[in-house]
């Protein structure tokens, strides 16, 4: 079977934005392609990186980013048998029922499988897109049994549209989750049929050519439940991790096909398991002390805090690691509470000096406008922050405003309270850095102010002046 896995164009506020690489199509495509089937992967993004169109949806005009519908179709063989797609943002709603028709006009009546974050957390309104089928949770169980002819009621977390199409809501749907019990089961990503060229020429990592990034994930899935966190959509509850050999037998294999030595774990998770964590990174060390060419990573989804000690980032310093983001979403006590996020402040302290004594660049997740943050715990959360400034004068902060979003409970908590703002959450175009959230502790125009405010007193000059061009474009 020869089967074609789209990487859809995407929406932006401008035109300019970072490519990502997309793993989850890669790993699907290495899974189906060792059971014997031929595959072709399509990342428009990453084709049409220079290519942008204005589209106006919900009255805001926004960027399509990447090949258009005609150009993606146009690179479907005409003896594919199979296209699956992925939607790994709720925008792509506004782009894959488009594409579809697009294809079904070029290809006739060709099996499509939508899958990704969009389709796992809203399948039945996923289901009116216009593929025959709904792919939730994970892909590569699903697709190779689809490829390999097995019955489609009988593949677990795949369903044909036309059943969605027939239920009222979300609620009414019991779903199950394609799933991969076993992560050192399946082959390293097929990243050889990824369009490299066009990562390093978009300079997508975000540290330059000199020091692109390949993206890698060592675990799937997270134990927590943080009210505002979607991944059980697509992951479940629980967590999953790779042998560090078998991660590390991936890196050796980027490293000597692509000779690319630097990393960007996109765990959500990465150090939850201690001894895996020194078993991988000791063998990175052990690397960086035998060879010239040298290793280094950074953690661009954030950590759990309370994973680390001094030990171990000693350990991730001579590893590489050039720098850790630090998940700790707000400095009151009480916000992280009903955040459900379940963090000692005083570890963050601890952690903090550790990074700055060992050192290791340090950028902190800062999350404003969740509800139940009355004024006064949002300065209290600032002077957390500004004490943490005081221990390590290298902490950045990423700060962004709290966003109810499918498959929350967070957007329950919003539904419920009548705390929503703007559109139909399940419709909105959740890009850019904004709120869809208002409360009686702050208004809209109330967020704004904070956002600035909490820019000016924890980052440095340059970083606010890249803040303000932010919210200049996204606002």
């Amino acid at each position: 079977m020869k089967i074609i896995l789209i990487n859809p164009p995407l929406l932006s506020k401008t035109k300019s934005f970072f490519l990502t690489q997309p793993l989850g199509l890669a790993s699907i495509a290495a899974s189906v392609r060792k059971n014997g089937h031929e595959v072709v992967i399509i990342d428009s993004p990453a084709l049409g990186f220079e290519k942008s169109n204005v589209i106006n949806i919900l009255g805001e005009n926004l960027f399509r980013c990447g090949l258009d519908y005609y150009e993606i179709a146009g690179l479907i063989p005409q003896d594919a048998d199979l296209v699956g797609i992925t939607a790994p943002f709720t925008h792509h709603s506004h782009i894959i029922s488009p594409l579809i028709e697009t294809i079904r006009e070029q290809h006739g009546d060709i099996k499509i499988v939508l899958g990704g974050v969009y389709p796992s957390t809203l399948p039945i309104h996923a289901s009116k897109m216009g593929a025959d089928y709904i792919a939730i949770g994970e892909g590569e169980p699903i697709m190779v049994s689809l490829a390999r002819g097995d019955s489609v009621d009988g593949i677990i977390g795949l369903y044909k549209s036309s059943y969605l199409r027939e239920l009222k809501s979300e609620k009414d749907f019991n779903r199950e989750a394609g799933l991969v019990e076993n992560l050192d089961d399946l082959p390293f990503p097929a990243r050889d049929l990824l369009p490299f060229d066009a990562y390093i020429k978009s300079k997508a990592s975000g540290r330059g050519k000199e020091n692109f990034g390949v993206s890698i994930h060592t675990s799937r899935g997270c134990p927590y439940a943080c009210t505002f966190c979607s991944v059980h959509s697509v992951f479940k509850r629980g967590y999953r991790a790779r042998a560090a050999e078998n991660v590390w037998q991936e890196m050796r294999e980027i490293m000597d096909k692509y000779k690319v030595f630097n990393f960007e774990f996109e765990d959500d998770n990465l150090t939850l398991i201690r001894d895996r964590a020194i078993n991988l990174f000791s063998k990175m060390a052990d690397w960086n002390k035998n060879h010239e060419q040298k290793l280094t990573f950074i953690t661009p989804n954030g950590i759990r805090i309370d994973t680390l000690d001094k030990e171990l980032l000693s350990l991730m310093k001579e590893a590489g690691c050039k720098r850790i983001s630090l998940a700790m979403e707000h400095g009151d006590g009480e916000m992280l509470k009903l955040m459900n996020k379940k963090l000692n402040l005083e570890k963050v302290e601890e952690v903090a000096r550790d990074c700055r004594e060992v050192g290791i660049n340090v950028f902190i997740y800062f999350i404003i406008g969740f509800p139940g943050e009355t004024l006064a715990r949002w300065k209290n959360g600032i002077k957390f922050a500004k004490k943490l400034k005081k221990i390590n004068k290298n902490i950045m902060f990423d700060i962004s405003f709290a966003k109810a979003l499918p498959k929350t409970p967070l957007l329950e908590i919003c539904r419920d309270k009548g705390y929503l703002t703007g559109a139909n959450p399940d419709e909105i175009v959740l890009i850019g850095n904004f709120s869809n959230i208002v409360t009686p502790d702050f208004s809209s125009e109330d967020l704004q102010k904070r956002f600035i405010k909490t820019n000016k007193i924890l980052n440095n000059k340059s970083f606010i002046k890249k803040v303000l061009i932010k919210i200049k474009n996204f606002c």
